[in-house]
């Protein structure tokens, strides 16, 4: 019994040096963190996502409008010729006759998506006009749809490019 009471006793005082020690040192890295952060408000550098929002930019120098624009007809685009995108030609870029008609075909029935690509590539800023004030897992979650949606022009436009080669 005496045995227990004595273990009992110094495992208490352990733990008690532990929970001392631990407060030390949230004090100590607390105080470095506070330094820090002051040494970056004083050099005007944001410290929040609502510090670091963007002014907003005309919508005609904003990639972002025209891909926006586009949106829908990628998807369309891509979901017409997603046989194309897993045949064999999308591996080396030579495609069948068949695979090229349907995706002359694709850009011609959503005409629009290169005109607005061309622009969106033409504009010298891109800004998604994210809500900056959001929960940053939401602003996360925001901004990785914006880029799934971004990539999708790239196949888009690989195909066209393909398109005109073989077209000569």
């Amino acid at each position: 019994m005496k045995i227990l009471k004595t273990a009992a006793i110094i495992l208490g005082a352990v733990i008690a040096v532990l929970l001392v020690a631990n407060g030390i040192w949230v004090r100590i890295t607390g105080a470095q963190l506070e330094e820090k952060l002051a040494a970056l408000r004083a050099a005007g550098d944001p410290l929040s996502l609502a510090e670091d929002a963007r002014k907003p930019i005309p919508p005609e120098e904003n990639a972002a409008v025209f891909l926006r624009r586009a949106r829908s007809d990628l998807e369309a685009v891509e979901k017409e010729l997603s046989e194309v995108y897993a045949g064999e030609g999308s591996e080396d870029g030579r495609f069948s006759d068949s695979d090229l008609k349907a995706i002359e075909s694709a850009l011609e029935t959503y005409s629009k998506v290169i005109p607005l690509l061309e622009q969106a590539a033409a504009c010298p800023e891109y800004d998604t006009q994210a809500d900056y004030t959001a929960e940053p897992g939401d602003f996360l979650a925001e901004n990785l749809d914006n880029v799934q949606h971004l990539r999708g022009a790239a196949p888009v436009l690989r195909l066209r490019a393909l398109l005109l080669l073989a077209k000569g």
